[in-house]
């Protein structure tokens, strides 16, 4: 009598697999349209109020808060409707999102300073989101 568990076959394990990622799809479109209002609150913040971000000296990324108010709410418009429409399972929904996310990596680094717990959080989601997005390679209805 043996103990051991038995082997997967290659296609179960692929179907195990996409399965999960699947579901991970899903938390992607997800946390793109959570990262998206996140980014336009961000950009609301910088455009309406200069004294919201508080100034870094000697920074190599000084721009005018209601420029970074701009950056953000750009990403997040983009990124909402772009998550909107991976839920929605449109192929070329994925390739724009992994674009857009990795896109938006670039001001999520420089904004490290200004808003740090905040800029890592988005960081690692953008990441998850893009590891969703590409892995992924079904439809989701």
């Amino acid at each position: 009598m043996s103990t051991s568990t038995p082997r997967r076959s290659r296609k179960e394990a692929d179907r195990l697999e996409m399965a999960w990622a699947s579901g991970f799809a899903l938390f992607a479109g997800l946390m793109m349209i959570i990262i998206g209002l996140n980014q336009a609150l961000l950009g609301f913040a910088g455009v309406l109020g200069n004294d919201v971000y508080v100034p870094v000296e000697e920074y190599l990324y000084d721009f005018a808060p209601s420029t970074w108010g701009w950056v953000h709410l750009g990403f997040g418009v983009v990124l909402v409707l772009t998550g909107v429409s991976v839920l929605q399972g449109r192929p070329w929904a994925r390739a724009v999102g992994i674009g857009v996310a990795m896109l938006n990596l670039v001001p999520s680094f420089a904004f490290i300073p200004f808003y740090p717990v905040g800029a890592v959080l988005l960081i690692a989601l953008n990441v998850a989101a893009i590891w969703g997005l590409a892995r992924y390679n079904g439809n989701l209805r």
